[in-house]
């Protein structure tokens, strides 16, 4: 899938920040939508695969049970509760089965930011599968809806047995319709509680590994306090997707070279990863139609 965007890497002294784009070539977004659709069913639906992938190519023919099952995968990452005074509209709704439905409305007084919270994590990880040639091992290993004040992200990167090549990348991911410098405050006060917020989750992903590359699991094992420490092995990344119509006034974590605070680590240690889709918010909805869930 990489035909769909092209990768520009941006002059910076403090952090690597590489731009994405989705290019304009003629049916190019039709075909994202539909390959992006895809991989939402291939990740979020993975433990249930090829079933699920053929409930959704197979729509009309579905049961109701089987379209239930597949809304289940996606209620708590998309969807939301159904007032009592919303209407029923056509059978493909999800509210009609599961009495939830999609509401994709980030910017209005409601703050709906579920769905594009899930969209740009589902892109980060489409990106990383796609352009990171030595990823070792990512967590979750499948992804969980937003809010549980989880890491959003988790990456290990190097090479098989070779324990001074491996890194930890920990990510905070968010999207935007207007300007992605709104998040810039948040974003910082997350970077700065990581490295406490890791050791939890580091002790998961250890105590998990069911490998048998010694190298890998003292890597493991040493992740949390190479963190603590601000080792030159503990990395950190921002990934943003914005509109890319839409002209940024202010630049985009200008200081992420800073965060976590006491870090100071060197160019190659943190990381700014920006999707730039036009008409984001189009694109977005076309692929929660072509899920069947608008």
């Amino acid at each position: 899938m990489k035909e769909h965007v092209e990768a520009t890497p941006v002059n910076n002294a403090f952090f690597s920040h590489t731009n994405f784009t989705l290019t304009s070539g003629p049916g190019n977004t039709e075909s994202f939508v539909q390959d992006i659709a895809t991989y939402f069913v291939q990740t979020w639906m993975e433990s249930q695969l090829p079933n699920m992938m053929k409930v959704w190519q197979n729509w009309s023919n579905a049961s109701s049970d089987e379209k239930q099952e597949y809304f289940c995968y996606l209620r708590d990452a998309l969807l939301s509760d159904v007032k009592e005074d919303d209407s029923i509209r056509g059978y493909t709704n999800p509210e009609v089965l599961t009495g939830f439905r999609l509401k994709d409305n980030p910017e209005t007084s409601e703050g709906h930011t579920k769905p594009i919270g899930t969209f740009t994590e589902t892109m980060l990880r489409w990106l990383r599968a796609n352009f990171t040639s030595q990823q070792l091992l990512i967590e979750p290993v499948v992804p969980k809806p937003s809010g549980s004040g989880y890491i959003d992200f988790i990456e290990v990167t190097g090479k098989p047995n070779d324990y001074l090549s491996m890194s930890v990348i920990l990510w905070e991911i968010k999207g935007s319709d207007q300007q992605a410098s709104a998040h810039n405050t948040k974003i910082c006060k997350q970077l700065d509680d990581y490295p406490m917020r890791f050791y939890a989750i580091a002790n998961y992903i250890c105590a998990s590994y069911t490998g048998n590359d010694p190298a890998l699991k003292k890597f493991l094992r040493d992740m949390a306090r190479l963190v603590r420490n601000h080792s030159p092995q503990a990395h950190y990344g921002v990934f943003i997707t914005h509109d890319a119509n839409v002209t940024q006034s202010k630049a985009i974590v200008p200081n992420l070279h800073k965060h976590p605070k006491g870090y100071s680590g060197s160019q190659k240690s943190h990381n700014l990863v920006v999707l730039l889709i036009p008409d984001f918010k189009t694109v977005r909805l076309d692929v929660w139609r072509a899920l069947y869930l608008a």
